[in-house]
């Protein structure tokens, strides 16, 4: 599950999965990538790890530093602000 918020740009706003390291959030993004190439728009979002709604084995869930690693694996490019929160955008061509 995604919540997207549409403008100029594409926000991430959340990305949920019932099956933790299963793929299903790395095909989204790399979906909402293509998408954002073929379409020229940025793709930005806090990658903030929050507690589920569900349980889930605590091995299973990505840690804060884990799930940034994985928005930079991805291509996006990760920043901590002045106040610690990470920001996270896959920059268009020539950005």
């Amino acid at each position: 599950m995604a919540c997207l918020e549409w403008d100029d740009h594409c926000t991430i706003g959340k990305i949920e999965t019932l099956n933790p390291r299963s793929g299903g959030a790395t095909s989204l993004l790399l979906y909402l990538k293509s998408l954002a190439l073929k379409h020229d728009f940025l793709l930005f979002g806090n990658p903030v790890v929050y507690p589920p709604a569900t349980s889930f084995p605590a091995t299973s869930l990505l840690s804060q530093e884990e799930l940034e690693s994985w928005f930079a694996r991805l291509g996006f490019l990760v920043h901590r602000r002045s106040k610690g929160v990470p920001d996270a955008w896959y920059p268009r061509p020539g950005d």
